[in-house]
């Protein structure tokens, strides 16, 4: 189920290691709107992203930590 967001999103992500994490935001289409760099501690992170510049619609975020050994999948709508 997608989760509804307006301007910024906040995202909870375990991590297995402290390291660089890419977020990045595609559109329905497959489209890369968004993508920005967090460095994220092992165990459980809340990251704040702001998409004030994303069109309403639905989105899929993916989180991926540097070496690829990591990699989450979030559903979103953006109001």
């Amino acid at each position: 189920t997608p989760n509804p967001v307006d301007d910024i999103a906040s995202i909870l992500t375990l991590a297995n290691e402290e390291a660089d994490y890419t977020f990045k935001l595609f559109s329905n289409t497959g489209q890369l709107v968004h993508s920005e760099v967090n460095h994220l501690y092992k165990g459980k992170n809340s990251t704040s992203i702001q998409y004030n510049n994303a069109a309403s619609g639905f989105y899929i975020l993916e989180v991926q930590n540097k070496n690829n050994l990591q990699k989450a999948v979030h559903k979103l709508m953006i109001k």
